[in-house]
């Protein structure tokens, strides 16, 4: 496989210092490492070992490059509005489950 395929690669902060990196586009794909550097080496070794296995069991990869990242700012003040509205969510939730599980 000669053509180089671009991928979106995500790094969080996790636990310790440690960086969190996952790619969207492959869900299985998912490591860390102690700087971002080293997530990043460790991030392309998965990469490649996730499209070697799918190559070799006939799967197809995904098309690349489609996640987009972007920053959403909200209000992180709480009012009595956004406590009736998480349980309004909540309610919807279970509706939804309730609806997925009917057979109909």
């Amino acid at each position: 496989m000669a053509d180089k395929l671009r991928f979106t690669a995500v790094f969080e902060p996790a636990d310790e210092g440690w960086i969190y990196a996952h790619v969207p586009e492959l869900p299985e794909v998912h490591t860390q490492g102690r700087d971002l550097n080293e997530a990043r080496m460790m991030l392309e070794d998965a990469i490649r070992l996730v499209i070697a296995d799918r190559h070799d069991r006939g799967e197809p990869i995904p098309d690349t490059s489609w996640a987009i990242t972007e920053t959403i700012d909200v209000s992180a003040a709480l009012s009595d509005a956004t406590s009736s509205g998480t349980s309004q969510l909540t309610g919807a939730a279970r509706n939804v489950k309730a609806a997925g599980t009917h057979s109909g």
